[in-house]
């Protein structure tokens, strides 16, 4: 399993500044409870990152 703080943090390691759109937060849908959040790409466009924590 991926830490989505960890893939964060080596993203900005690697890349420099990283536009965070959306701070990682929980999201449950279903029984299933993820850790969401977004960033920006070059061109400004939103990527989702997700880490499913519960099942």
């Amino acid at each position: 399993m991926v830490d989505l703080e960890a893939t964060l943090q080596d993203l900005v390691s690697k890349l420099g500044k990283v536009k965070l759109l959306l701070t990682p937060r929980e999201q449950t849908i279903g029984n299933v409870t993820y850790k969401t959040a977004f960033i920006a790409d070059v061109d400004g466009l939103p990527i989702e990152l997700i880490e499913q924590i519960e099942s």
